[in-house]
């Protein structure tokens, strides 16, 4: 008999319903500290962001607080989820955006 990895820790409602549905229960849902890149960076490898995709995503983190963006989601971290998001699996997508939306210091759906 396998078991899941699958943690009901500190899962959002979204990242529960990420996995309905799914074969593939080897996925450990965690909800970043604001601000903790390492964490990203980790959480993001592991649903298959490459080297290139993290550089673009850090330089757009860091654009998009250059002007000024807070509380929201600015526009060149937006369009690199709209980007990295067509090259991913269907069950990596929405456990991405959630980790983003974290470090972010955003609900899951903001």
């Amino acid at each position: 008999m396998s078991h899941s990895n699958f943690s009901f820790d500190n899962a959002s409602m979204a990242e529960l319903n990420s996995v309905i549905g799914s074969s593939d229960f080897n996925r450990t849902l965690r909800r970043l500290a604001t601000g903790d890149l390492a964490a990203l960076e980790t959480a993001l490898r592991d649903e298959g962001i490459d080297n290139d995709q993290w550089a673009e995503l850090v330089a757009a983190i860091e654009r998009d607080k250059t002007a000024g963006y807070a509380g929201v989601v600015g526009q060149r971290v937006r369009h690199w989820l709209l980007t990295a998001l067509n090259e991913v699996s269907v069950v990596s997508a929405p456990i991405i955006t959630t980790e983003v939306m974290a470090y972010l210091g955003l609900p899951p759906g903001g």
